[in-house]
């Protein structure tokens, strides 16, 4: 779920999400670089704890 200026979006699945990278990098707040970093960063963090959950 997003919240921004009052308004409630809800994306079913996360590459459903992909239309708030463009409209960050469109208005100027982000570059496409940092983006993909991020997403980058954060599949591998996934990938981590997903693997320490399923050692239990």
């Amino acid at each position: 779920m997003l919240r921004l200026a009052g308004t409630t979006r809800t994306y079913p699945c996360l590459p459903a999400a992909a239309d708030v990278t463009g409209a960050r990098i469109w208005a100027g707040l982000r570059f496409r670089k940092s983006l993909v970093d991020g997403a980058h960063l954060g599949h591998q963090v996934a990938g981590l704890v997903a693997s320490h959950v399923r050692s239990r």
